[in-house]
C-alpha cells in the first residue's frame, strides 16, 4: 500500500475540508511525487552513464576490429607479394601457372579464419609458410620421369605439405599461447 493510499484510507472525503487532514494529504502527495522524480532522475543518470560506457565499449570494439583488419590486410599483402614473386619472378624454377594461385587462395582463406578467431600466430605462420614452403619445395624437389616419359617434379607436394604444416604449427602455437595466458591470469 502506497503512502497516498494510506492517507486516503485514513481521510474520508467529508473530512478532507479539515485543514490538518488536507495538509497531511498534500505532504504525502508531495512525498510521492518527490520519490517519483528522484526515481526518474536516477534512471536518467543511469541511462547517461550506460551510454557513456557503451561509447567506451564501442570504441574498444572498434579498436579491436581495426587491429584485426590491419593484421589481416598485412597478411594478405605479404601473401600477395609472395605470390607475385613465386608466380612471375620464379616461374622458370617451377613452370607452374595455376598452383601458386591455388595456394594463395588457401592462404587467404586461412588468414581470414585466423582473423575471425584472433589467431595472429596463424597469420604469421601463413605468411612464412607460403614463401618458405616454396623455397623448401624448390630446394628439395626431385626431378623424375613418369610412365609416359614426361618430366615430373615433386616440388609442389613439398610446397603444399610445408605450407599446411606451418599453418597447423601456427594453430598449435596460438592454442598453447592462449592456454598459458589463461593459466597466468588464473582462469
Amino acid at each position: 500500500m502506497t503512502i497516498k493510499q494510506r492517507v486516503w484510507s485514513g481521510i474520508s472525503r467529508s473530512r478532507l475540508h479539515d485543514n490538518n487532514n488536507l495538509k497531511l494529504y498534500i505532504i504525502a502527495e508531495d512525498f510521492v511525487l518527490h520519490n517519483a522524480r528522484a526515481k526518474i532522475a536516477k534512471q536518467i543518470r543511469h541511462r547517461r552513464n550506460n551510454k557513456a560506457s557503451d561509447k567506451k565499449g564501442d570504441l574498444v570494439m572498434r579498436n579491436i576490429m581495426l587491429k584485426k583488419a590491419m593484421w589481416l590486410g598485412t597478411t594478405i599483402a605479404v601473401l600477395f607479394v609472395s605470390f607475385l614473386l613465386c608466380r612471375f619472378t620464379f616461374l622458370d624454377l617451377h613452370g607452374s601457372y595455376q598452383y601458386p594461385v591455388f595456394l594463395l587462395l588457401a592462404g587467404i582463406f586461412a588468414a581470414i579464419i585466423a582473423a575471425i578467431f584472433d589467431g595472429r600466430k596463424v597469420m604469421i605462420c601463413t605468411m612464412i609458410g607460403y614463401i618458405g614452403g616454396f623455397a623448401f619445395g624448390i630446394m628439395f624437389g626431385v626431378d623424375g620421369v613418369d610412365q609416359g616419359g614426361a618430366a615430373t617434379n615433386n616440388w609442389w607436394v613439398l610446397w603444399t605439405i610445408s605450407f599446411i604444416v606451418l599453418i597447423v604449427t601456427g594453430v598449435i602455437w596460438d592454442l598453447l599461447d592462449r592456454r598459458t595466458a589463461k593459466k597466468m591470469v588464473g582462469v
